[in-house]
């Protein structure tokens, strides 16, 4: 079979640019300055992000009234309750509910790479996702079986396995060395079938 090398760099070239492209906005996340736990249909609790300020006016276990808020400002409660990402520079208003006093503060969206707890993950991710893209250009250019030789050293025929047998006299578990080519001998000998 000839290989279509034409073919080949044009899915490198969008492996690459994905892979590019996700670590890039892995590292260019926006979002409220806190995490937002939801409580019920009506109520959300916030908690501080470690190295990130909280805005004037609102203090870690404050609850924000869902009912109360604007549609994009609920839509953005939710998308932060389910981790997502904001519009960068986006300004909400929120209605934050101490007792029965209730304030209306504007909320603007920060950029999480300068949250320390957050900055962990970023580079977990990051070399995860490196990992994954050199592992698609592996196996794109070498194919599947040649980009897999040696994970698996004991399933190709023709070489020694290590297998662990119980010995019917002692009952021990014992070791011995079989070819792949030998298991339908190991099968009569050891399983009876």
């Amino acid at each position: 079979m000839q290989r279509r090398y034409t073919l080949l760099i044009l899915i490198s070239v969008f492996i690459v640019v994905c892979d590019a492209a996700t670590c890039w906005f892995l590292f260019h996340e926006y979002g409220l300055p806190f995490s937002v736990t939801v409580v019920d249909a009506r109520t959300a609790v916030i908690r501080p992000t470690g190295g990130l300020a909280l805005p004037v006016g609102i203090v870690p276990g404050d609850r924000i009234d869902l009912a109360a808020l604007d549609r994009p400002a609920r839509i953005a409660i939710s998308i932060m309750n389910l981790e997502g990402q904001l519009p960068r520079a986006q300004t909400y208003q929120l209605t934050i509910q101490r007792g029965v006093q209730r304030t209306v503060i504007p909320v603007t969206t920060v950029d999480w790479g300068t949250s320390r707890s957050i900055r962990f993950s970023q580079w977990v991710y990051f070399v995860f996702y490196v990992l994954m893209g050199c592992l698609a250009l592996l196996a794109l250019w070498r194919g599947r079986d040649r980009a897999s030789r040696n994970t698996k050293p004991d399933e190709r025929p023709g070489r020694l396995k290590l297998i662990s047998t119980v010995d019917r006299k002692t009952g021990l578990i014992t070791k011995r060395r079989f070819r792949s080519s030998d298991f339908g001998t190991y099968r009569r000998h050891y399983i009876g079938t």
